[in-house]
């Protein structure tokens, strides 16, 4: 993860945000013309240095220099640990560039340095702050998240997809700064072997272009991953009495659950949706900017052909994705528990009051149905109405 998210935001400087990195550049080249020391230093290798400082940066910003006060501790950690790995990752590059745009992002000015110039480091470094966040943002949440899919439900802002499970004293750590949140994927590593419809998934892929560039020659091979587990997420029956996009489940607390689920079309085209969004932000064979029609189309093709009504695949699947349901359910409803008796202020949306099986844009866009919310809030305050009537009527019988 840590290799990609490198990678992508490189990518994201050298095409995105190339403006931005030379304007830095030219603002730290005017610094180092002040003194003897630096004035060597070449435009291209002062750009070199933003660039790969920002890439090995292991945080969306720091916030030097907002108050006018010293660097705190841990920014500097983050800036000497950001140094240090572009350092390793350019053994080539003169180390005195790097310790130069160390010294000037920590605020270490030079002797005999006059107030303007200390004011010119100041800004350089709040404006090198600013483009840190928007570079990892493209970078890692809008490209890396999408390469790495070992277990998309880890993929999300804030999280580290790098880290699989924490001891319990690690997770009341986090619990004093943020509680975390998506069980219902997290039940999927608990079963790794289940080639049996990863075979019959592979089977629904076809060749693509020519030589099929990264990833191999067949369509969606390199993103199978994302589409087999968002099948296990939007299609997922519940222990409760509920109605959902894709499938129904009714328990009545005894026995085993019953399971009815419906046509797959519509889950077909929320899959197909999010297959586009996930290739298009990896651009890897596909994007946004530069799309690739064939691609597209194979891919969608694929989707369709993995849940249709008679596919190989999804008989061989459908028990699999049951049973992962039945977990994902149970771990959804512990961590809705932990989030609202976990310390802090817990984090709803409005309209996320329910079951919400959404996925990543477009799907989670949907428009919420808040007159079946204001029927189930109306029904818990006619019970709870109900319950303290009989309550006072019990007490009075006593």
């Amino acid at each position: 993860m840590a290799d990609l998210s490198y990678a992508a935001k490189r990518l994201i400087m050298l095409v995105s945000m190339a403006s931005e990195i030379g304007q830095l550049g030219l603002h730290l080249d005017r610094i180092s013309e002040r003194n003897r020391r630096s004035r060597d230093f070449t435009l291209a290798s002062l750009v070199r240095a933003i660039r790969e400082v920002i890439a090995a940066f292991p945080v969306y910003r720091t916030y030097v220099g907002d108050l006018g006060d010293e660097p705190s501790q841990r920014d500097r950690g983050y800036i000497d640990r950001a140094v240090a790995e572009a350092k390793r990752r350019n053994p080539t590059v003169n180390v005195s560039i790097f310790d130069f745009l160390r010294d000037a992002l920590l605020l270490r000015h030079p002797e005999r340095s006059d107030e303007q110039e200390q004011a010119e480091r100041r800004r350089f470094a709040m404006r090198f702050q600013q483009t840190t966040g928007p570079v990892t943002a493209k970078g890692v949440e809008d490209t890396a998240l999408y390469l790495y899919n070992r277990l998309i439900s880890l993929n999300e802002v804030g999280g580290d997809p790098a880290r699989y499970g924490e001891p319990l004293a690690a997770f009341h750590e986090q619990e004093r700064e943020a509680p975390r949140a998506l069980a219902r994927f997290a039940d999927l590593h608990c079963y790794p072997r289940h080639e049996a419809w990863r075979g019959r998934a592979g089977t629904h892929q076809r060749p693509v272009g020519g030589a099929g560039g990264v990833g191999g020659p067949r369509a969606a091979v390199a993103d199978d991953q994302p589409a087999l587990q968002a099948r296990s997420w939007t299609v997922r029956p519940r222990p409760i009495a509920m109605t959902s996009t894709c499938s129904t489940r009714r328990w009545s607390g005894r026995g085993r659950p019953r399971t009815v689920t419906p046509p797959l079309d519509r889950c077909v085209d929320r899959i197909a949706a999010y297959m586009e969004k996930a290739t298009k932000e990896a651009k890897r064979r596909t994007s946004w900017i530069n799309p690739d029609a064939g691609y597209d189309q194979a891919l969608r093709d694929f989707v369709t052909r993995l849940l249709a009504p008679r596919s190989p695949f999804r008989d061989a699947f459908l028990p699999f994705q049951r049973l992962v349901a039945l977990y994902g359910s149970v771990n959804s409803l512990a961590q809705t528990l932990l989030k609202i008796a976990s310390p802090g202020i817990p984090d709803f949306y409005q309209g996320s009051e329910l079951w919400d099986l959404s996925l990543v844009d477009p799907d989670n866009r949907r428009p919420v149905d808040f007159a079946a919310r204001q029927r189930l809030l109306d029904e818990l305050q006619q019970r709870a109405g109900a319950g303290r009537r009989a309550s006072r009527h019990f007490v009075r019988s006593s």
